[in-house]
């Protein structure tokens, strides 16, 4: 949405459809509710432009039953024909809910207590029916299924739950990895949860669905995520661990009602049962919001300054009175003035309300000013605009926060190493779940990693299990189940951390650092350590491999070597060859040999095959020598303080016509590789210019514009051209320039 007067394709937007907005008042909902402000002050312009055949965006929101349902209408823009807000009871299939309290103050003698109830409630509610089973957290997963079995035992017929052949269980079962899954289903019990490979996880969804299992034990994720509806539900405890806080929370209410809104088939079932068990203290509190409608309020005041940030790089908002106008399209300044003390608005009268208003904006800029994302201009000290760190932020949907951590961590020399732990404390990760007694396993991870924790020393912190993860990644070091989806999820939002890390070094000025921050971009697409062999970032390669075919081999060295650098030229004579390489040095077999032969035609080579300088609108000045050695190296002679274009002619073979993701890797998410051109001053270890390409092409010319230094003298240039996803193929070109 940002920047969208220059996007058609959102231009064209005449209709969104808004799912679960009821989720406002959560933590993620603060990007809804921006979302939806940008949308309304479209519109808005919409009007005033009165542009022919252009008409507002219909915006539908779609929501469980809710108090304050008028609020969200008038919010969205909705008029009272157009809102429609049922009662909770009004569904195809009528629900009822029963509320159980548990005595204790401590999580899991709770949770045990809880097991043979809800053994007792599948027996009385759902005997022959589906049964899904809401738990906190993929260990609670395992310990409720589990204490089922000894239960079951006691039965007349253990196997009740079961709806299919011994056969059938047995190739089942000869396909499952996950033990403790292997041990459970033939009770008819499944789990369901992040840390099951994706190929048990959708197994365990078709048995259910398919009525062959009649008990799914499962995280609170699959209330969102799947169709999965049963005759009965059970909350199976209404708390999670919060490692950031370092104890148990509450649920959301709106997760709570989600949960519960998974009991009844609309196919199968005319009534539906649906129990949660609670802590005794908190029944009547539960019993207020799952009977009746609750009230949905804004949780955008702590995200505020990110979305003004946004505003400003996007134009938006210019001065405070803009800020003021933005903060009126909001859901949050609504709900200001019908629930001001669950906002801390003491003074409600129209006096007030300003004051509170004018301190929220304040001090949302404040904090932008104090991060380097905005400054204030010095003409009239009201108008501000964005600074290129701010639009960092903007760009790549990171925190000011990050970019003040970036400020205060970043310098001209930092380590790969370092950058590392920086990027791990990076605030995006701070929610990253610490879950119960992780404390105790970061600390045995640690002790079989090579780099020791940072500031963030404590094994209870999200961002020492996050640079623990990083690092196991690198390290090829197996983790335990559930930490396996936690790097899967750091990894799917790193590259826009170390892009933006990359762009900041580059503002800054920072070669040395810039260089480190692409390498450490590989070294995560690649799953290695920049101080690993080469060769390692090949399937099957390990160290003893590499000693018999040659340490002094790089992945270029090894294509030139069995003539697979250029694609065109291989044929059989060749690719047999290169085959009986392999064979007679290593112990790989015929499969895993031909999947390296693949890999190293197809692994890309960078070729510059001219590079010149031109002054603009003149005539090229063909660089006569490139190298590495600068003693005997000619001299270009360039005028000072002059603008010039440096072009580079670029090949890149051995990439596929019809495959463009990278070729290998231990990354999570398909990607296409690129590559960043660096023109450096290497005398003054200054930058001169920078430019992204990728590979689609054969062959790309590069031009980069720079200017000569003021001062006379001999300089060292240096053109880099690195790889975004491949470790061990960058190259570095080196001429020396007269500046006279």
């Amino acid at each position: 949405m940002r920047s969208w007067e220059t996007r058609r394709y959102v231009r064209n937007v005449d209709c969104v459809i808004i799912d679960e907005i009821h989720l406002l008042g959560v933590e993620r909902g603060a990007v809804v509710e921006a979302f939806v402000t940008r949308l309304k002050m479209i519109n808005e312009k919409r009007r005033k432009a009165a542009v022919k055949n252009v008409n507002e965006i219909r915006i539908i929101g779609l929501s469980t039953a809710l108090a304050n349902a008028g609020d969200v209408a008038e919010w969205l823009g909705v008029n009272e024909y157009g809102l429609f807000n049922f009662r909770s009871s009004v569904r195809l299939v009528p629900i009822t809910i029963h509320i159980a309290g548990f005595p204790g103050i401590h999580y899991c003698p709770r949770m045990a207590l809880m097991n043979k109830p809800a053994f007792n409630a599948i027996k009385t509610y759902s005997p022959k029916k589906p049964v899904l089973i809401f738990v906190a957290s993929r260990r609670q997963t395992r310990i409720t299924a589990q204490a089922f079995i000894p239960l079951l035992s006691l039965e007349s017929d253990p196997t009740q739950w079961v709806n299919m052949t011994t056969e059938e269980m047995e190739i089942l079962l000869a396909t499952v990895k996950d033990e403790y899954l292997r041990l459970t289903l033939p009770f008819g019990i499944g789990m369901h949860h992040a840390g099951l490979n994706k190929n048990e996880r959708v197994m365990v969804e078709k048995l259910f669905v398919e009525k062959k299992i009649q008990i799914l034990v499962t995280t609170a994720t699959l209330a969102w995520g799947i169709n999965c509806p049963a005759h009965l539900v059970i909350v199976k405890g209404t708390e999670y661990y919060d490692g950031k806080k370092g104890r148990y929370v509450d649920f959301p209410v709106t997760d709570i009602m989600q949960m519960v809104g998974r009991a009844g088939r609309p196919q199968y079932d005319n009534s539906a049962v649906a129990i949660v068990y609670v802590q005794d203290i908190k029944k009547n509190f539960y019993k207020n919001f799952l009977y009746q409608p609750f009230p949905v309020e804004s949780s955008l005041l702590e995200y505020l300054p990110n979305h003004i940030n946004a505003e400003i790089c996007a134009g938006i908002i210019k001065n405070k009175q803009d800020a003021m106008d933005y903060l009126s399209g909001t859901y949050f300044y609504r709900r200001l003035f019908n629930n001001p003390s669950y906002y801390g608005l003491e003074d409600a009268t129209k006096e007030g309300l300003i004051a509170y208003l004018v301190e929220v904006i304040d001090n949302s800029l404040q904090k932008l000013i104090d991060s380097c994302c905005i400054k204030v201009s010095n003409v009239d000290k009201t108008h501000f605009k964005s600074t290129p760190y701010g639009k960092i932020a903007s760009s790549y949907y990171l925190q000011h926060t990050s970019i003040k951590h970036m400020l205060d961590e970043i310098g001209p020399d930092t380590t790969i190493e370092e950058l590392l732990q920086i990027m791990a404390d990076m605030p995006e990760y701070s929610e990253v779940p610490v879950r119960h007694n992780e404390d105790l396993i970061n600390e045995e991870i640690s002790r079989q990693l090579p780099l020791k924790t940072g500031r963030y020393g404590t094994f209870d912190s999200s961002h020492t299990k996050v640079f623990l993860m990083y690092q196991a990644h690198l390290s090829r070091f197996q983790l335990p189940v559930d930490y396996k989806t936690d790097l899967r999820s750091c990894l799917d939002s790193c590259l826009r951390i170390v892009q933006a890390m990359y762009e900041y070094s580059y503002i800054k000025g920072y070669v040395k650092t810039s260089i480190n921050v692409l390498i450490l971009q590989q070294m995560l697409i690649q799953g290695r350590w920049h101080s690993d062999h080469y060769l390692l970032c090949l399937p099957y390669i390990d160290s003893s491999t590499i000693q018999s075919l040659g340490e002094h081999f790089t992945i270029p060295l090894l294509q030139k070597y069995l003539k697979l650098d250029n694609m065109e030229e291989i044929n059989d004579t060749i690719r047999d060859n290169a085959f009986k390489f392999f064979k007679k040095k290593t112990i790989l077999d015929y499969t895993e040999i031909k999947k390296i032969i693949d890999i190293l035609i197809r692994y890309p080579i960078i070729t510059l095959d001219k590079i010149s300088i031109s002054p603009l609108m003149k005539r090229d000045i063909i660089i006569p020598e490139v190298t590495t050695n600068f003693k005997n190296a000619k001299k270009i002679s360039l005028t000072s303080n002059t603008s010039y274009s440096i072009n580079l002619m670029l090949s890149f073979s051995s990439v596929s016509k019809f495959d463009n993701n990278i070729v290998y890797s231990k990354f999570s998410k398909q990607k296409m590789p690129g590559y960043i051109v660096i023109l450096a001053n290497s005398t003054n270890n200054e930058f001169l210019a920078t430019s992204r390409i990728n590979s689609a092409r054969d062959t790309f010319i590069c031009k980069l514009l720079f200017t000569t230094p003021k001062n006379c003298g001999i300089f060292r240039y240096t053109v880099y051209i690195f790889s975004d996803s491949y470790l061990g193929i960058d190259q570095e070109y080196n001429f020396l320039v007269d500046i006279q």
